[in-house]
C-alpha cells in the first residue's frame, strides 16, 4: 500500500459514552486494550479509522469518584527548611539573574500582544512535520517499552497506566496542595493532559509546585520542577530525557487579569548572567471566546478557564508574539477534593484521553508501515495525528513531595534587590 490516504477516515464514527464494567483486571499489559466505547471527537482531519480492542476491563464510570482517598502524607516538621529542595529557597530561582529574564510588565503584553490568540486553532508545525516517527530519537510512545525494573533505576522510576480503573497513575502526579488558596484556578486540584502534544509527554499537575502570594509590584508566585507529577512514555527516549528535567525548573507569573500565565524554563545556572531561559504562555479561555479547529468547527467542549498552551515566535522575549510555533489544549481529565484527597475523572476530557490511549490503530496501518517501522509513506499531517490519536496508555512517572509552605518563601531575599 503506497499511500496513507488509504486509510482516510470517509465520515464521523456515531459513539457512545456508555462504557462497560464487566470483566476482572488480568495483568497491566490487558489494561492497555481498548474501553468498550468511545465518545465523538471533535477533532478534524484525522487521517486514521480508529479500531477498538476488547473490553478488558472498562474503567469505572467517570461520574463516580472511587470511595477510598490518597493515603495520608507522613508527619514532618513543614517549618524546617531542611526538609525540601534547597532550590525552593534559592532566590535565584525566583528571579533568574539570566539575561533574559524579568518581572513581566502585564501593562506593556496586554496592550501588545493581548489579541494575537489563535481562536481558529491549527498546529503550526503540523504540516511540515517530518522523520520517522516509529525509530529514531523519539519513536511513537507506545513502541521500545523497556521494562520496570529498569525504569526503577531512573529519574521517573514508577510506572502506571491511564486506564487504571484505581487511578493509580492520576494519584501519582495530582497530589493535595497545601495551601489550595495560592494555587492558580486554572491549576487548582486539576490533573492536566496536554492533547495534541506530540512530545512524549501527556499529563502532569501544578498542585503540588511551591506556590508563593504575590506583590503589589508582581514577583514570581510559583516554582516547579518538571521532574515531578510529569508523566512521559515508557521508551528509551523518554527514560533518558528524564534526567534531564529531574533537576529542571519553571517559575510562573500570572497577569492581574488572570488571562494570562507566563512560565520561564530556567538554564541549569539561574545565577548565570551570559545565559538564557525560555519563556512559554498559557492562555485562559475567557466567557465568550470561540475556539475553533482548522475546518471552522466549533471546539465545544473548550470552556471558560481552560488552559491554551501556546509558544511564539521568538521564545527568548517575553514580548514576542507575532505568531505561534505551537499550541494545544490542557484539558482537566481529573480533580482532587482538597479536603479528602479523593480524585473524581472529569467529562468530557477523560473519554477523550481514554480514547487516545486505549483506540488501536488499524490493521492495514500496521502492515503499511512493516509493523511500525516505517513512516515513509505517510505525510507530515498524518504523522502529527497519529501521534495524537495514539498515544500510550503505559507512562513512566515521579511523584512530587510535599512543597514548602508559602511562610517561608514570602520573604526571600530576592525581588526588592531588582
Amino acid at each position: 500500500m503506497s499511500s496513507a490516504k488509504a486509510f482516510k477516515d470517509d465520515g464521523k464514527a456515531s459513539k457512545s459514552a456508555k462504557k462497560s464494567k464487566e470483566g476482572e483486571a488480568k495483568d497491566n499489559d490487558v489494561k492497555a486494550q481498548k474501553i468498550s466505547s468511545k465518545m465523538a471527537k471533535s477533532k478534524a482531519g484525522k487521517m486514521f479509522k480508529s479500531k477498538k480492542g476488547h473490553a478488558t476491563p472498562a474503567p469505572p464510570e467517570a461520574d463516580e469518584p472511587i470511595t477510598t482517598p490518597a493515603p495520608p502524607e507522613e508527619e514532618e516538621d513543614y517549618d524546617d527548611p531542611a526538609n525540601y529542595r534547597s532550590e525552593y529557597f534559592n532566590p535565584s530561582y525566583w528571579h533568574p539573574k539570566t539575561r533574559n529574564f524579568e518581572i513581566i510588565d502585564w501593562d506593556r503584553w496586554e496592550r501588545e500582544c493581548g489579541d494575537k490568540v489563535p481562536f481558529n486553532t491549527d498546529q503550526p508545525r503540523r504540516a511540515g512535520f517530518s522523520g520517522n516517527i516509529f525509530q529514531g530519537a523519539s519513536p511513537w510512545g507506545r513502541l521500545d517499552n523497556i521494562p520496570e525494573e529498569q525504569i526503577a533505576t531512573g529519574a521517573k522510576p514508577s510506572v502506571g497506566f491511564a486506564s487504571d480503573p484505581d487511578y493509580g497513575l492520576f494519584y501519582g502526579i495530582l497530589g493535595q496542595a497545601p495551601d489550595p488558596s495560592l494555587v492558580p484556578e486554572p491549576f487548582l486540584n486539576k490533573l492536566l493532559w496536554m492533547q495534541d502534544n506530540v512530545a512524549p509527554e501527556y499529563m502532569n499537575s501544578f498542585n503540588r509546585a511551591a506556590w508563593r502570594e504575590n506583590t503589589e509590584e508582581g514577583r514570581a508566585t510559583g516554582l516547579f520542577c518538571l521532574g515531578d507529577d510529569y508523566s512521559m512514555a515508557t521508551s528509551t527516549a523518554s527514560f533518558t530525557a528524564s534526567k534531564y528535567f529531574k533537576d529542571k525548573f519553571v517559575n510562573f507569573q500570572v497577569s492581574p487579569s488572570g488571562k494570562w500565565i507566563k512560565f520561564f524554563s530556567i538554564n541549569a545556572d539561574p545565577d548565570d548572567p551570559e545565559l538564557d531561559g525560555m519563556w512559554f504562555d498559557m492562555y485562559i479561555v475567557q466567557e465568550g471566546d470561540e475556539f475553533t479547529d482548522r475546518d471552522g468547527n466549533v471546539l465545544d467542549w473548550v470552556k471558560a478557564g481552560d488552559i491554551f498552551r501556546i509558544e511564539f515566535d521568538e521564545n527568548l522575549d517575553p514580548y514576542a508574539c507575532n505568531y505561534t510555533t505551537y499550541e494545544y489544549f490542557m484539558r482537566v481529565v481529573a480533580t482532587i477534593d482538597e479536603e479528602t484527597g479523593v480524585i473524581t475523572p472529569n467529562q468530557p476530557h477523560y473519554d477523550a484521553m481514554m480514547d487516545a490511549v486505549l483506540t488501536e490503530p488499524p490493521k492495514e496501518l500496521r502492515e503499511a508501515s512493516k509493523n511500525f517501522t516505517d513512516s515513509s509513506f505517510m505525510t507530515g499531517p498524518e504523522k502529527w495525528d497519529f501521534l495524537a490519536d495514539y498515544e500510550p496508555d503505559r507512562q513512566l512517572y515521579l511523584s512530587a513531595p510535599r512543597p514548602p509552605p508559602a511562610h517561608l518563601l514570602n520573604n526571600l531575599e530576592d525581588d526588592s534587590d531588582f
